[in-house]
């Protein structure tokens, strides 16, 4: 066996040096091998081909895995791949470096784009050190056109200034199943257009990730997916987050500054250790974050940031509609990007006319679980969340603070449901005649075990049918809870001081001496994911006593740890009060 390894590495070898053509005398009957070869575009010392073309004909002949090296500062013409197995990298200082240190460019000419890649038989295709620019095509895909079932990786690969009438000005995805497409390396798409995903569009069963470091920013769609377009259960999972990273500064004419998902398709945030997973800074008139829509397409964000997006009209952060979905909870360790421990998911900053947060319509449904929604803002009303339509949302051991404009959270439509559990609402300002606004045909307003440390009233409006369901709910002023409808029920509701540790910097845990703790039962809202840092709900304290038989829960989105648990032994001091109590 040894032998017949040394030969064939010889055969090998022979073939490449032959240009394709064998050298040796061989036995009949003997295949040509399958080998790696390496082919270097240029001229000069060690050049084995003059243009890109030549060097990609080559690759194809050869069933191995091929590198193509690229001198640095090169510039090639688009080109059709056609491709196995294959590395195309540039920034190589001559055809003998063996490392590269700068970048070469494969531009359009203004009439075609930059690449089509078909990967066939489940080859990876890497396109490493590239600057791709200069695509300018009517239909799709101006940079990047990508098709076939394999994988294209991007490693410090930059796609800018490419343009596309249809979708994806940078990088388009005809998916099937068995298509992955990963950025890495400090890639980037930005400053591409299109029509729909300025930077990214991608229809079909594929799987794109970008890594940690990878942005895909500055883009510009003429009416959706200002920044990425999914269609047909395409899947996007983003590590990115950190400096310059993320889905960031996009920009749609129409829906989803950042984000365009439609049938079935997946957007998927997680944070990683570069920091929360980013989706700021894009603005729509619809869902300047993301917009949602159809049975199927859902939002999963597990530690991810969604801050800082502005829409004209509704949803600042996000639009779900028409039977999508979204998920928001935190991913809770320094490895995710959450070193407080605190914010490990974030819906802030956001800004709408309606919805500044969120806005849900068109029986779609939305769950905030340990998620902290702050400083977002709505010009006309709805600054946390708009819900209608017969939608649902739900806010589990949250934190809803110091947000800004009329009517915090309002509902409207026939069959709508909004639920509060363990919610801690403090400080949110200029909200007109009360927290929450009710419409007619609402079937459920249920606000159990929460904390309300909030000037104003509970209620904006309601309708005379509505009947809301209060258990277990702390408010520090006695008008919050002095109008309701008459057919409230309610039960165990407290006006005092919930010993917040201070609000005015953020710290919303509880204090020592809280009456929150230990007050409520779990007969009427029983979730038990933890809480706003996902520790136990049933911690109880017996040096506390329970405030009803059964009291073992605390009101609010901190559940109290004693004080060993949670300052000193673990080191962990984010309980602590900036002021003296």
């Amino acid at each position: 066996m040894a032998v017949l390894a040394s030969f064939l590495r010889a055969r090998c070898s022979n073939w490449l040096a032959g240009g394709g053509l064998l050298v040796l005398t061989l036995s009949a009957g003997l295949a040509r091998p399958a080998c790696a070869a390496q082919y270097n575009v240029g001229t000069g010392t060690g050049c084995t081909h003059s243009n890109l073309s030549d060097a990609l004909i080559a690759a194809a002949g050869n069933p191995g895995l091929d590198t193509i090296h690229l001198l640095s500062g090169s510039t090639h013409q688009g080109q059709f791949l056609v491709a196995g197995p294959l590395t195309i990298e540039g920034g190589y200082a001559s055809c003998t470096a063996t490392t590269p240190t700068g970048f070469s460019s494969v531009v359009g000419d203004n009439a075609n784009r930059a690449l089509f890649v078909l990967v066939s038989n489940g080859a990876v295709v890497t396109l490493s050190r590239l600057q791709i620019h200069g695509g300018n095509v009517t239909g799709d895909g101006g940079g990047i056109y990508l098709t076939g079932q394999g994988s294209l990786l991007l490693s410090g690969t930059l796609v800018f200034s490419n343009t596309a009438t249809g979708a994806g000005g940078g990088v388009y995805v005809n998916g099937a199943s068995g298509l992955f497409v990963h950025l890495g390396g400090s890639s980037a798409i930005t400053a591409n257009s299109a029509n729909r995903g300025g930077g990214l569009a991608c229809s079909g069963a594929t799987e794109i990730q970008l890594d940690q470091a990878e942005l895909v920013g500055n883009n510009t769609a003429t009416t959706d997916g200002g920044g990425v377009y999914l269609a047909s259960s395409c899947a996007l999972y983003s590590l990115a987050g950190g400096s310059f990273a993320g889905i960031a500064g996009n920009i749609a004419g129409n829906r989803g500054g950042g984000v365009y998902a439609e049938t079935q398709a997946n957007l998927n945030l997680d944070g990683s250790s570069r920091g929360l997973s980013a989706l700021t800074g894009n603005q729509a008139v619809d869902g300047a974050g993301a917009y949602l829509t159809g049975v199927g397409t859902i939002l999963r964000s597990y530690g991810g940031s969604i801050t800082a997006n502005t829409a004209s009209s509704h949803g600042g952060g996000l639009f779900v509609d028409n039977g999508a979905g979204a998920y928001l909870t935190t991913g809770l360790n320094a490895f995710n990007g959450c070193t407080d421990m605190v914010r490990c998911s974030l819906l802030s900053a956001n800004q709408a006319a309606i919805g500044g947060g969120l806005f849900v319509d068109h029986v779609s449904g939305v769950t905030l679980q340990a998620t902290f929604v702050e400083h977002n803002t709505a010009t006309l009303f709805s600054s946390v969340i708009g819900v209608a339509g017969g939608s649902s949302a739900t806010f589990d051991s949250s934190v809803v603070a110091q947000n800004s404009g009329n009517e915090p959270f309002s509902a409207d439509g026939t069959n709508t449901h909004l639920t509060l559990g363990n919610v801690t609402v403090a400080a949110n300002t200029a909200i007109g005649p009360g927290l929450l606004g009710v419409g007619s045909g609402v079937t459920g307003i249920a606000l159990f075990s929460s904390v309300f440390a909030q000037s104003g009233a509970l209620f904006s409006r309601f309708p005379a049918n509505l009947i809301p369901i209060l258990d277990c709910l702390i408010a520090d002023q006695a008008g919050f809870l002095a109008t309701l409808p008459a057919q409230t029920v309610e039960r165990a509701l407290l006006v005092a001081d919930p010993r917040l540790s201070d609000v005015a910097h953020g710290n919303y845990h509880l204090l020592s001496d809280s009456p929150a703790i230990d007050y409520c039962d779990t007969s009427q809202w029983n979730n038990d994911n933890g809480d706003m840092e996902v520790e136990a709900r049933t911690v109880d304290d017996p040096r506390y006593p329970n405030q009803m038989p059964g009291g073992i829960r605390d009101l609010g989105a901190d559940e109290f740890q004693p004080l060993f648990a949670n300052g000193f032994e673990s080191g962990d001091t984010s309980g602590w009060a900036l002021t003296v109590p």
